[in-house]
Parts: structure tokens; C-alpha cells; sequence
């Protein structure tokens, strides 16, 4: 997957956004990406691909970000890549956008670790694998070690 300069200067207006957040919240607590930034970074992603932009049910995108909340809070779950897979999951499995859907995933999962303070070491070709996988359903219990080692606190 290769993205254009213009995509990333218009997903960093997004990121510039969300950083001046990070610096009013204590460390521990979790940002989580707005339904309107996950709409907003599919809308960018199909502009930028000549894909078809269109929401199919907005619910699934707050759904895939109430998933992380709740595996956080009924879970227990505090691991920073569980908690981000579990939103890259989420919106590959509830597929809420007309085209894109992978892709959209791809570029929340990357924002959202970035947003709480981690940059993920992953190669386009891991991620697209990973979304991939997820897509079809199958087991990434073996791959999960691997990958939650792959990122880093960002400076």
C-alpha cells in the first residue's frame, strides 16, 4: 500500500489535532480517535485511491471504537497493541465503509498508537498481511507475540 505525500500532510492535520489533546491528558489515559476522524480518514484514503467513499452504517465505526473501550474497562486489558488491534479488528470485521475498509484500518491502527504515544515498527507489507488475515478470519494468537513487540514509545 503506498500513500502520496498529500495523503500524509492531510492525515497530519489530524494528527496535529489530536496532539495538542495528548498534551492536556495525563500519560495513562487512552485517546481513542473520533467516528468523525475514522470517517474522515476513509474519505482522504478513497480520495487519494480513486475509491468509492460512502459510510454504510456509522454505528459500526463507533462500535469498533466501543470495543476498545470495553475490552479496557470489562477486560482489563491495558496493553496499548492489544487494545489498537483490537479497533483494527473491529473495523475489517464490521466492514462500516462502502471501499476501504483494510485500508482505513490500517492508517487508525497507525494513528491510534501514535496518538497515545507509540509508533508501530510494522512494514506496510506486515500490515497488510495482518489485515489480511483478519479479514478472513483466521487465527493470529500464534502471530500476536511477534507483533505487540513491534513498536515503540514515540519521542
Amino acid at each position: 500500500m503506498k500513500f502520496s505525500p498529500l495523503f500524509y500532510k492531510r492525515v497530519s492535520n489530524i494528527l496535529e489535532r489530536r496532539k495538542e489533546l495528548l498534551l492536556k491528558l495525563s500519560e495513562k489515559e487512552l485517546i481513542l480517535p473520533t467516528t468523525e476522524e475514522v470517517v474522515e480518514i476513509n474519505r482522504v484514503i478513497m480520495q487519494e485511491h480513486k475509491g468509492i467513499f460512502g459510510v454504510r452504517d456509522r454505528n459500526l465505526v463507533e462500535s469498533a471504537i466501543a470495543s476498545v473501550i470495553n475490552k479496557k474497562e470489562y477486560e482489563g486489558e491495558n496493553d496499548l497493541f492489544s487494545l489498537g488491534f483490537t479497533l483494527f479488528s473491529k473495523l475489517i470485521q464490521n466492514r462500516p465503509f462502502v471501499d476501504g475498509n483494510k485500508r482505513t484500518a490500517v492508517v487508525v491502527f497507525e494513528y491510534f498508537m501514535e496518538i497515545n504515544g507509540q509508533e508501530l515498527l510494522l512494514s506496510n507489507d506486515q500490515l497488510y498481511t495482518l489485515a489480511v488475515s483478519v479479514a478472513k478470519g483466521e487465527s493470529l494468537h500464534p502471530l500476536r507475540s511477534f507483533y505487540s513487540q513491534q513498536f515503540k514509545s514515540s519521542p
